[in-house]
């Protein structure tokens, strides 16, 4: 019921029937991360990462747990705490697009580019063709044409563009990265 009312966006309803079910079975780790989630969908961060932290504790070895925590401490700020998270996560699962991608997004914010270019560039190649690796191609297309490197950016925003043909932004900036190259007829295709 929790989970259905959450869905639903009656948080507080979820969160009632999470604390009634721990009120059952304090050690399950599962309830601790669902009602983990539903506090965060609250914007109640401080109570989202409490949560999140007993789920991990009760269950040092769930991944979800730990990715979860990696993102509340990102949405806090906290890209330190998120590093950290997302590299025990990558330990135990060093193919985990989502994670590769989150790392990368987290090192972005603390400034360092250039590990964050890697793990975006491993993020797309451990999903390959879904949303993730859109999302990772798209952000590398974006940093190399800031950096005024074209032709990477051209490879990138190609990529992101073949996995999904409809995102407008990725053929726009796919055409202006054609432009600063002088490939007129290329960026009159795309924009």
């Amino acid at each position: 019921l929790g989970m259905i009312s959450d869905d639903k966006g009656d948080f507080d309803k979820a969160v009632d029937f999470y604390t009634r079910a721990l009120s059952y079975d304090k050690k399950n780790p599962d309830i601790y991360k669902n009602l983990s989630m539903t506090y965060r969908h609250k914007k109640d961060f401080d109570k989202a990462l409490e949560t999140a932290e007993k789920s991990a504790s009760i269950n040092p070895e769930d991944t979800e747990s730990k990715i979860l925590l990696g993102n509340i401490y990102f949405e806090t700020g906290k890209y330190d705490e998120a590093v950290a998270a997302y590299r025990d996560v990558l330990e135990k699962s060093p193919d985990n697009a989502r994670v590769l991608y989150n790392m990368g997004s987290a090192l972005m914010q603390k400034g360092d580019e250039f590990a964050a270019m890697e793990y975006f560039k491993k993020a797309g190649a451990a999903d390959r063709i879904g949303e993730v690796a859109h999302k990772a191609y798209s952000r590398l297309g974006v940093i190399y044409t800031e950096r005024k490197d074209f032709a990477e950016a051209e490879k990138y925003l190609k990529e992101a563009a073949a996995i999904r043909p409809g995102d407008a932004l990725n053929h726009y900036n796919l055409g202006i990265a054609y432009l600063r190259q002088k490939k007129n007829a290329e960026a009159m295709e795309e924009l």
